[in-house]
């Protein structure tokens, strides 16, 4: 693991990197309150794959912050795309957690930077007359003053319950490297920024995992994000929270690498042909001609009221046909091949 800082976009970017430049390159994005120290324990194991760069993004860690920034999704997407082209990454995996995750779904949509696949982690699914995202804005800036008072920390575990003595230390040591305006920025956003437009612009091949036991994102979002990109292909954690590699790692990596431990969702939908080797079902079956596809019928599937100029919504006003498919077991971030 190395720590490397640099400008891009205008601002300094921190960064942590794993594994070797010569491997295939992926991005993870962290979460509202997550610097890239706290993922270290999972890009310790992407490593032994993939050149993996987390980042410190804008308002955490060692990358700048404070009241002069913006913290929307289009200026952290941008310092992704200058951070990517600076390091000289090649098409890498997108993959992000939470804010990470929305972020992720953005640049996907922004199309400014070639990404070859995108993971989206547990993203908050809260928007402009949504539900709200299920942890109030209070819960984060108790902890961050909590962190900032104490150096026990015991004091995180009602927040963050089950957590090993080692991801609570770790998490109260980085919890001091947020920059609070920018929380409370990124929190807001979760509710005027609407992702639910960016994605049936999804082009990339997609996974989407989600907490078994996180009240993130729920099943009815799930039937809507069907009908949205059916090219999305959901799988889920049965036995974690919204902090899903925190809570089970190993079933975090078997959702990863297609383990049938994880199964795939009732609502996940279309299975996608390989492209680069990276993310497949498995040899024998891989590719379009595998897709067995059938149209199961949903009955009355109501998300609140229609907003207007919303098109999205519209298919929910009533019944409607969620394309779904049988497939094989296992879609995974498979061993990529040889550069």
């Amino acid at each position: 693991m190395t720590r490397q800082s640099l400008i891009a976009n205008g601002i300094v970017q921190s960064y942590l990197r794993f594994g070797s430049p010569d491997l295939p390159a992926l991005v993870l994005l962290p979460g509202i309150t997550s610097p890239a120290q706290t993922w270290a324990f999972v890009g310790e194991r992407l490593g032994d794959r993939y050149d993996t760069v987390i980042p410190d993004l804008r308002g955490r860690g060692f990358s700048e912050g404070g009241p002069h920034l913006a913290y929307d999704l289009d200026s952290y997407a941008a310092d992704i795309e200058a951070l990517v082209g600076a390091i000289g990454l090649s098409a890498p995996v997108l993959m992000g957690h939470s804010m990470g995750a929305r972020i992720t779904i953005r640049l996907a949509r922004r199309g400014r930077v070639a990404f070859d696949r995108a993971v989206l982690i547990d993203p908050p699914m809260s928007g402009p007359g949504r539900r709200p995202y299920p942890t109030g804005l209070a819960w984060f800036l108790d902890s961050l003053d909590l962190a900032q008072a104490s150096t026990d920390p015991a004091v995180l575990r009602d927040f963050v319950p089950g957590w090993s003595d080692e991801h609570l230390r770790t998490r109260l040591e980085w919890l001091r490297r947020c920059d609070r305006d920018a929380v409370i920025a990124s929190h807001e956003g979760f509710h005027t920024e609407d992702i639910h437009a960016d994605l049936p612009h999804l082009a990339l091949p997609t996974l989407l995992m989600v907490a078994g036991r996180g009240g993130v994102v729920s099943n009815a979002d799930l039937a809507e994000i069907a009908v949205l990109n059916p090219r999305l292909e959901v799988r889920r954690v049965e036995e974690a929270g919204h902090m899903i590699p925190w809570e089970d790692e190993a079933g975090f990596h078997r959702a990863l690498e297609g383990s049938s431990d994880a199964a795939p969702t009732a609502s996940a939908t279309a299975v996608l042909p390989c492209r680069s080797g990276r993310w497949e079902w498995s040899r024998s079956i891989c590719g379009p001609s595998a897709v067995s596809r059938r149209v199961g019928r949903t009955s009355k599937l109501r998300h609140g009221p229609r907003t207007p100029g919303r098109d999205h919504r519209s298919a929910f006003e009533g019944d409607c046909h969620a394309v779904q498919a049988s497939r094989p077991k296992a879609w995974h971030l498979a061993a990529p091949p040889a550069r």
